[in-house]
């Protein structure tokens, strides 16, 4: 049963009102006591207490009126008992209203709230969680937990709104006002109650507007996998959208999206000989979230495979596991794992030896280590070990202590949950806004092509769309980048300054190379969905007959990918970019 009304108290309005309360009581008792104390007659040895009791019925809010009229003679004396009476009325208010705060306040912050709507809801109190609540503040957030301790309730300030109770039941949504909210996070420890918390906010919600944006956060790649080629949050009848997220992934996004931080880091041009490797040290969720990504973004100008290295001590039990989940992940990337303790001065040697050939690979090396000290302490130790011109990324989960040591520039840090969870993050208008044209442009193409069917899911309009078919969307739009510097382009804000000529359209032969890659990285895309080659597309059971390498491609399909190359100037220009040589 929800319930939210006994919530321990919470820093801010509440504890001025104690302290006002408790400063009037005080003023109000040495008022009346100064004001007692002169107008009594009495010259005995009791006289210096009998003005006590008389100050606790002022502060109680009981004054005889002959005690008024007797001080009327003693000006003094009764501004005295006027400021005391001022003050206990002011002190017994503020008490009354910290209290009605204490026991009702936050029932009352919560069905404020739920009754004007469009605010956000965050089912669990995990440090994903506490992240979200310093992010959307300003959206009148409501938190629904199982129990929430006095002390961690103290690092959530007064804007946040208690709920105890299970989030994944109706009962707690309800009392939380889903059907009305802007935002429902799905973000506790564990995967099925967060799946039961969407299942119950899309039945909550309906299919009339207004409806929330659900977002799970999915920490298993394999069900996160299974839930989305199944379509188990699809809705046919309107119902809110839900993304599927993970922390991992999106920190695995952001590293790749950094300035300097890209996996091509130089230049690489169309007969480029070297390979761009990726050696992950530590295979777990973040390791493995490098590797799916580095996997999705890792098409350049030379249409050479990604290698990607990975160095575990468990490395063989892991890479049967993650192989069964993408079956055809050596179709992507050239792959190998190694059963090594990192920690070991061999293998430390090992790893440099694999980025040693500056001819042959242009290498970044990734240390995703769940414990901070260890991924540090590894990455000084490879400082010596590895070429001077290979970048280290290290991972470290938290703010403070070891993320404010000055490190080496070769050494960058990434991963912390400050950056997985910001707000510019979860409201990304802009790459929602390109891959949102992305989308427009490949419902257009298909159209005008004759290929459209009424059961073609990619064809609904973007409010209707599929969460991983946005997801290909946004994929797309990420690689724009990586399309750019192969093009030896960039991208600017307009209005900023950039000696470079502006580029409206690429030449021919540009054009013939982003398409290539973009066949490249959309193949990759499908593979790692588990898509397969038939004769003949089948999109329930992932079939494609454009799974085949360009040259085997006809011309109409290559040309949806040359058409996509030469859209891109004007689709970032839409968004507010300039694209410079």
């Amino acid at each position: 049963m929800a319930h939210g009304a006994s919530a321990p108290p919470r820093p801010g309005i509440q504890r001025w009102l104690w302290i006002f309360s408790v400063a009037a009581a005080v003023i109000c008792l040495l008022a009346s006591y100064a004001g007692f104390w002169r107008i009594s007659d009495e010259e005995t040895p009791w006289k210096i207490l009998e003005p006590f009791y008389s100050s606790g019925e002022m502060l109680l809010l009981h004054v005889p009126h002959e005690s008024l009229a007797q001080a009327g003679a003693h000006s003094r004396a009764l501004l005295a008992l006027h400021v005391a009476r001022i003050f206990a009325v002011l002190s017994a208010a503020t008490l009354a209203v910290a209290l009605i705060l204490r026991f009702l306040g936050n029932w009352m912050l919560r069905c404020w709230r739920g009754v004007r709507g469009r605010h956000t809801i965050i089912c669990g109190f995990g440090p994903i969680a506490r992240q979200l609540l310093l992010e959307f503040k300003k959206d009148r957030p409501v938190v629904i937990d199982h129990r929430v301790e006095h002390t961690e309730v103290q690092e959530v300030e007064a804007w946040a709104a208690l709920l105890e109770g299970n989030p994944a039941s109706a009962g707690a949504l309800s009392a939380a006002n889903a059907a009305k909210a802007s935002h429902l996070f799905a973000v506790t420890d564990d995967d099925g109650a967060n799946v039961g918390i969407a299942v119950q906010a899309i039945q909550l919600a309906g299919s009339k507007p207004p409806q929330p944006h659900v977002l799970v956060h999915i920490t298993d790649p394999q069900l996160r996998a299974s839930l989305r080629q199944h379509a188990v949050f699809a809705s046919e009848c309107g119902g809110p959208r839900v993304t599927m997220f993970n922390v991992f992934e999106n920190s695995a996004r952001l590293l790749f999206l950094r300035p300097n931080h890209q996996l091509d880091y130089v230049r690489i041009g169309e007969d480029d000989p070297r390979a761009v490797q990726l050696v992950v040290i530590g295979f777990g969720l973040m390791g493995e979230a490098l590797v799916t990504r580095a996997a999705m973004v890792g098409h350049f100008a030379n249409l050479k495979q990604p290698r990607i290295v990975v160095i575990d001590k468990s490395a063989m039990r892991k890479q049967r596991i993650f192989r069964a989940r993408y079956p055809h992940f050596d179709r992507v990337v050239d792959a190998h794992f190694l059963e090594l303790d990192a920690e070991e001065p061999v293998t430390q040697e090992r790893i440099g030896e694999l980025c040693a050939d500056a001819e042959k690979t242009i290498s970044t090396v990734a240390i995703t280590f769940d414990n901070d000290t260890r991924g540090l302490s590894l990455a000084w130790s490879l400082l010596d070990r590895v070429r001077p011109d290979v970048p280290i990324r290290l991972r470290l989960s938290e703010h403070l202590g070891l993320r404010d040591l000055k490190l080496p520039e070769r050494i960058t840090v990434f991963g912390s949950m400050h950056d997985a969870c910001s707000r510019e993050h979860w409201l990304n208008d802009e790459l929602n806004r390109m891959a949102r044209a992305l989308h427009e442009y490949h419902r257009r193409s298909v159209h005008e092509s004759g290929r459209a069917t009424p059961d073609d899911r990619s064809l609904r309009d973007w409010d209707s769309l599929a969460d991983d078919l946005i997801d290909s969307n946004r994929q797309a739009a990420d690689h724009i980048w990586v399309k750019l510097r192969a093009a030896g382009c960039h991208a600017i804000r307009k209005g900023q300054p950039d000696p470079g000529p502006i580029v409206k359209e690429f030449r021919p032969e540009e054009v013939e190379r982003l398409a290539k890659m973009e066949h490249q990285r959309w193949m990759a895309e499908r593979y790692l969905a588990g898509w397969e080659w038939a004769e003949k597309k089948n999109t329930p059971n992932r079939k494609s007959p454009y799974l085949v390498p360009w040259e085997q491609l006809d011309d109409e399909t290559a040309q949806w990918d040359r058409d996509f190359a030469e859209i891109l100037p004007g689709l970032l220009d839409n968004a507010g970019w300039e694209i410079h040589r």
